[in-house]
């Protein structure tokens, strides 16, 4: 599963996110974080997991 860099508004938040794909993704940023119409969100994939989930 790829590893995401979350981009808000241009900051890095700092906070990785698993999933298995782009749209997962987004939706465990916008269900976790204060999103409105304006924000601008960016995912960046920075590298896979393993088979067993575990960042290497």
């Amino acid at each position: 599963m790829p590893i995401y860099r979350v981009i808000i508004d241009g900051q890095e938040t700092g906070e990785p996110i698993i999933a298995s794909s782009y749209a997962d993704a987004y939706f465990d940023v916008a269900s976790t974080m204060p999103l409105t119409y304006q924000t601008d969100v960016t995912l960046v994939a920075v590298e896979q997991t393993g088979d067993n989930h575990s960042i290497q």
